[in-house]
């Protein structure tokens, strides 16, 4: 049941937040912020909403690999804090 619960909360949208368009859409109205380095469009008047860039499988890739190439494995930080 946990398992069930956790994958809906993951999956769903943020509460009160837009996902970030790479171009501005159609129609009037559109906004635009700097997020994550890029320009992010939304439709609407400019307001304090959340943004986010949808992250795509290949996204997660990039920064699960960052992440391992970043930060060393914690067996070797024993080693290096006791001197062997």
């Amino acid at each position: 049941m946990f398992v069930v619960i956790a994958a809906v909360a993951l999956l769903s949208e943020p509460a009160n937040s837009r996902e970030c368009q790479a171009r501005k859409g159609e129609g009037r109205d559109w906004s635009w912020r700097q997020i994550d380095g890029r320009r992010c469009w939304y439709q609407g008047k400019a307001r304090k909403t959340k943004l986010y860039w949808r992250v795509t499988p290949s996204d997660q890739d990039e920064i699960d690999v960052l992440l391992e190439s970043v930060w060393p494995p914690l067996s070797d930080f024993d080693k290096r804090w006791v001197g062997e």
